[in-house]
């Protein structure tokens, strides 16, 4: 017969429950599908060369497109954030944007027609605002008058949202 006797302070038996809490969370953080890597993929800085590439980019997501822009145009970062533009830059930060960082700088703006938002029963754009050949914004948004203007989620997501 074996017999084993553990004298345990109250400081290691904190430590211990401390190292299987840490080995938990690890545990249920890491990102256990595609699902969750998707949103990774989202959030990393895409770079598109022409508007071929913006196109495909955003049919990647599972959005329909016009094969060009219906509207393309330099425009200027605010320096000065408004409360609207404020509540933009919010918005883009779901999707892992960072506009502060372009404050003052004049960028592209394309705006596409989508062709499968709510199966085309809806008007709506997409919009990509790019800094050199990076895409730096991208919101999908109707100009009705009870419209929206969203962050571009993939296509699934958005249609779940807008039944």
């Amino acid at each position: 017969m074996f017999t084993v006797s553990l004298k345990l302070k109250k400081q290691n038996i904190l430590s211990i429950i401390l190292s299987v809490a840490i080995v938990v969370l690890i545990i249920v953080f890491i990102p256990l599908n595609n699902q969750a890597m998707s949103v990774v993929k989202l959030n990393k800085t895409p770079t598109c060369k022409n508007t071929e590439e913006i196109v495909e980019w955003i049919n990647s997501f599972g959005w329909e497109v016009e094969s060009e822009p219906f509207y393309n145009t330099t425009v200027t970062i605010p320096k000065k954030e408004d409360e609207i533009y404020t509540q933009y830059i919010i918005n883009q930060r779901q999707n892992g944007y960072r506009l502060d960082k372009y404050k003052g700088k004049k960028v592209n703006q394309y705006k596409f027609k989508v062709l499968n938002y709510n199966e085309g029963k809806t008007e709506a754009y997409i919009n990509i605002l790019m800094y050199k050949d990076k895409i730096i914004a991208s919101d999908i948004c109707s100009p009705l008058k009870d419209g929206f203007m969203r962050p571009l989620k993939p296509f699934d997501e958005m249609q779940k949202k807008s039944k």
